[in-house]
């Protein structure tokens, strides 16, 4: 979702750059800008076309995003975290004004990323050996990982069975109840990427596990990104690789009480002390 304001930068330069609102002066009444300004804000108004998200009376607030979003890009945060870590991967070490460079290149115009953007993804993944210079964190190899989400796909398809589930292990792992119908679809994952949760919603609830290292950078993307904040709110959720392992721990665990337990260790928390029961 984007502003008013970067969408009328990018409109405009996008105009400029073929050279086009100098030949308007002839055609039009008065000066190009107010002309393009009005039909900006008609398009942007129409319903079946943008949708606008924390809108005010001003057009000018809140943000615009696709009515349909079919086929557009996955969330610009997902794609910077993926160039960061694959640059991340290609190197020993990476230096920070390098990689923002390359960023920049990569991701020209009003897709480039802030600072903050930037440091919240190397910090998920890499550690700050001086200064400027990172590397990835041993954890977070690509054979380390690829372990890691083995086991814990094993672990929650060991925990559905002994809770009574039939389990459904494709691409996700679905937990389907006696009658038919599917209670959980956990989405195994080692970034923190949303696109694929945000275009497949809640139902049924979908329950996205990752490493405790990806918080922040999930915290950042809440921040960023509305689409987020209203997913977690209708029920989407975040949880760590950790905390499904001390659920398949768990000796008392059923499934009248899995749901409020699989809630103790949201992301944001450092490191929560599991209640006695």
């Amino acid at each position: 979702p984007a502003t008013y304001a970067t969408l009328h930068g990018v409109i405009w330069s996008h105009l400029a750059a073929r050279r086009l609102p100098a030949a308007w002066w002839e055609h039009e009444s008065g000066p190009p800008l107010p002309v393009i300004d009005d039909v900006l804000e008609g398009l942007l108004a129409e319903p079946e076309t943008f949708v606008r998200i924390d809108p005010k009376a001003d057009p000018e607030t809140g943000l615009y995003w696709l009515y349909d979003p079919r086929g557009a890009a996955g969330p610009l945060s997902d794609r910077i975290e993926v160039a960061i870590l694959g640059e991340l991967q290609r190197a020993e070490v990476i230096h920070e004004l390098e990689l923002e460079a390359r960023l920049c290149a990569a991701f020209p115009g009003a897709q480039t990323p802030d600072r903050r953007l930037i440091l919240s993804s190397l910090g998920s993944y890499a550690s700050e050996d001086a200064p400027g210079q990172w590397h990835l964190r041993p954890e977070d190899s690509l054979p380390a990982r690829q372990t890691d989400l083995s086991e814990v796909r094993r672990q929650l398809e060991g925990l559905g069975v002994r809770l009574g589930y039939e389990v459904r292990s494709t691409g996700f792992i679905e937990w389907v109840d006696p009658d038919g119908d599917v209670r959980f679809v956990f989405q195994v994952q080692d970034t923190a990427a949303i696109g694929e949760a945000l275009a497949a919603g809640v139902a049924p609830p979908r329950v996205v596990v990752l490493p405790g290292g990806r918080a922040a950078l999930v915290a950042e993307k809440e921040r960023r990104d509305p689409r987020l904040r209203a997913w977690l709110a209708a029920g989407g959720r975040f949880v760590k690789f950790r905390h499904i392992r001390r659920l398949a721990g768990e000796t008392t665990l059923q499934i009248d009480n899995f749901e409020s337990r699989l809630g103790i260790d949201p992301p944001e928390h450092a490191d929560p002390q599991l209640p006695l029961l």
